[in-house]
C-alpha cells in the first residue's frame, strides 16, 4: 500500500499548479475583456467629441489648423486615460468629412450642413497571458448638423474650441 501511495507523491500539487495557472489565465482574460471594453467605449465618445468639436470650431473641410488641433486634444485625452490612441505622428487615424444639405461634400461653411468624425485604423492590444492578441476596432463614423463653424456671434472666440 505505501508503494501505491509513493507513486502518487505531489499529484495533488501538480493538478493544483494547473487548475490555479488555468483560473489566473481566466482571471486575466476577464481583466483585459473589460480593459477591451473601456478602450471601445473611450475610441466611440472620442469620436463623438470629435464630431461635436468640428461642428462648433472648424470653418469647412479646409481648415487644417482646426482639423490638427481637434487631433491633439482627442489624443491627449485618450493618452491621460492610457487608452488605445495613436501617436500624434500619424493624421490618418482621425478623418473630417463635411457634407451639404444633399448629402454632396461641401468645401466652404456656408454650404455645409453636416460634419462627419470617423476613427480609422485604431487596434486594441490585449495583454492576457500566453496569448498575444491584437483586435482591430471599427472605424467609428459620427455625423452631425452643423452648429457655428467657427463663427461666434459676438465675434469672440468660443471657448469651447481648442
Amino acid at each position: 500500500m505505501t508503494s501505491r501511495l509513493r507513486d502518487h507523491d505531489g499529484s495533488a500539487f501538480l493538478e493544483m499548479a494547473v487548475g490555479a495557472s488555468m483560473f489566473l489565465m481566466l482571471v486575466f482574460a476577464l481583466i483585459e475583456f473589460g480593459r477591451f471594453m473601456l478602450t471601445y467605449n473611450t475610441t466611440s465618445e472620442a469620436t463623438r467629441l470629435g464630431a461635436r468639436l468640428a461642428a462648433i470650431c472648424t470653418a469647412g473641410s479646409t481648415d487644417a489648423a482646426a482639423h490638427q488641433r481637434i487631433r491633439d486634444k482627442l489624443a491627449f485625452w485618450a493618452k491621460a486615460g492610457g487608452y488605445a490612441i495613436p501617436a500624434a505622428a500619424t493624421n490618418s487615424w482621425l478623418t473630417f468629412s463635411y457634407f451639404d444639405a444633399s448629402g454632396a461634400a461641401c468645401t466652404t461653411a456656408a454650404t455645409c450642413q453636416t460634419v462627419q468624425v470617423a476613427t480609422s485604423g485604431l487596434s486594441a492590444n490585449l495583454l492576457i497571458p500566453g496569448i498575444p492578441l491584437t483586435i482591430a476596432l471599427p472605424t467609428f463614423p459620427v455625423r452631425v448638423v452643423r452648429e457655428t463653424m467657427n463663427a461666434s456671434p459676438n465675434g469672440t472666440a468660443n471657448p469651447a474650441c481648442p
